[in-house]
């Protein structure tokens, strides 16, 4: 297991004294002792199956931490130097893992293979089973099943069996925030015969049973078919462009929608999808009492990021606050836990950095609203944390991305007004499984805001769309063209305006 916790292990220096700590640099040395160990035992052994010697045979650990913190469990040496089979699933994993399971159907069926080799010079038999881990939440599962039920697997030889998890996408919990929807278990061989199975109960305590484990992360996701038309004839008479939004689905779209300030028609080549920007919007969003007037940023990029920690995708928000041409502030993602000095977690936040003093500090007092697995970020800004306020609304900008490597992505810089609500909008309801079709208004509310921030359009925000782009996407670009200038004066003098 790691990071492994209370390892006790010799102490150098000191003859015959001891040591107790925790991490990785504890655990990794007492398992890679056991692997050299079972490697003398068994010379012939691939190094595959003595890693899957070494998991088949971990026991739970006593304060039942599950298998996403605790991976198979506590070795046990004994009984990984003692079995003379082997349960593979992945073939370099050993594991049985589906990843993350993104989906737009109702309903979804994950197979996969685990084989059992008998290294022993005589038969073997298993029967078979599976089962959720304490821990783990089984909303949506509708069965799981392993078959045959029974295998016999001849000395030498290798047998395998077929694992089905069947979901309900649409029973699946949603937790859109730093919860991970993790299911976890194990598929289970215990030793027997044809004419004497073994009950699961009595299973448990069973010699030579052999344990693999199995992990996924299901996340259902709503698409958008949009149709409409996006010019506003005369918005100064309450014209609005009219979208007809149709979802598909096991779950229900949850929709906003910002001015769309940049917008990329494909992923930059240089950069990881999940740190390209494919959309940024921004907006008002509210007056927080003892705080003041808040911003909303909005990132999209091409592709998700597992967390949106700077080491999987940064994103650098530059502000210059009165503008006069150079930056003060920069905003950045980042962790609460590295910000306390702690180490790195999952509070997810925006790191701010003075560019005129150095000073760092948060730059909201809220964790980014985001996800795991996700392409969508949204920012909460306090304006009074960023140089503005009620007699200074309008600033320049300009977002950057770095992916993994370094490599960065640019938009061209632009302005912005908070103060002006460019597109307000009306939804007839929320569009999902039980109303599919809904209408959209967008309206255009102000010319000069509109001529400052030149948006490319309107962002349609879908929190529950896919980060991947398969079914629909987590963004969508509409686009919006309003006509301010229906009413004009003819060139000669004396003529009538229309």
């Amino acid at each position: 297991a790691a990071p492994g916790m209370g390892i006790f292990a010799a102490q150098m220096a000191t003859g015959s004294g001891g040591v107790s700590m925790s991490g990785t640099s504890m655990s990794a040395p007492h398992v890679a002792g056991v692997a050299a160990l079972l490697r003398q035992a068994n010379p012939t052994w691939t190094p595959a199956e003595i890693k899957a010697a070494i998991m088949n045979t971990a026991v739970p650990l006593a304060d039942a931490t599950g298998l996403p913190r605790a991976g198979a469990g506590r070795v046990d040496a004994y009984a990984a130097a003692q079995t003379t089979a082997v349960a593979m699933g992945d073939p370099d994993l050993i594991s049985l893992s589906w990843g993350s399971v993104i989906s737009n159907e109702d309903t979804v069926t994950l197979t996969g293979t685990v084989t059992v080799r008998n290294k022993a010079s005589f038969d073997k038999g298993y029967w078979t089973g599976i089962g959720l881990q304490n821990g783990s939440p089984s909303d949506g599962i509708e069965g799981m099943s392993v078959e045959p039920e029974f295998i016999p697997v001849p000395a030498g030889a290798s047998t395998s069996v077929t694992v089905t998890v069947e979901l309900d996408m649409s029973e699946v919990a949603m937790a859109y925030g730093a919860v991970l929807e993790e299911y976890f278990g194990f598929v289970r061989f215990y030793p027997g015969t044809p004419l004497l199975p073994v009950s699961d109960t009595d299973a448990i305590t069973t010699d030579g049973a052999l344990y693999v484990p199995f992990y996924f992360t299901p996340k259902p996701v709503a698409a958008l078919d949009i149709a409409g038309v996006g010019t506003i004839v005369n918005p100064f008479a309450l014209d609005y462009a009219p979208f007809s939004l149709t979802h598909t689905g096991p779950v229900s779209s949850t929709l906003w929608l910002y001015p769309a300030l940049y917008a990329a028609e494909a992923p930059n080549p240089n950069v990881q999808d999940m740190a390209s920007i494919r959309m940024l919007g921004m907006d008002w969003g509210w007056t927080q009492p003892g705080i003041g007037e808040v911003m909303v940023v909005t990132i999209n990029s091409w592709g998700p990021w597992h967390v949106p920690q700077p080491f999987f995708a940064e994103f650098d928000l530059y502000i210059d606050a009165n503008r006069d041409g150079a930056w003060d502030y920069v905003n950045f993602n980042f962790n609460f836990g590295w910000w306390q000095g702690v180490g790195h977690d999952n509070v997810w936040v925006v790191v701010q950095v003075d560019l005129n003093t150095g000073v760092l500090a948060l730059g909201s007092p809220w964790p980014i609203y985001t996800d795991y697995n996700n392409a969508l970020m949204e920012w909460w800004l306090p304006t009074a944390r960023h140089g503005l306020g009620p007699d200074n609304t309008d600033f320049n900008y300009q977002l950057l991305g770095f992916d993994a490597n370094g490599n960065m992505d640019v938009t061209p810089p632009g302005s912005f007004d908070y103060d002006f609500w460019l597109y307000p909008f009306v939804l007839t309801g929320g569009p999902g499984p039980e109303a599919p079709v809904q209408g959209l208004a967008v309206f255009a509310d102000d010319k000069s805001g509109h001529d400052l921030a030149q948006p490319v359009g309107a962002m349609l925000v879908d929190y529950h769309g896919d980060p991947y782009g398969a079914y629909g996407a987590q963004a969508y670009l509409l686009e919006i063209n309003p006509l301010w200038f229906r009413y004009f004066l003819p060139p000669l003098a004396g003529g009538s305006a229309r």
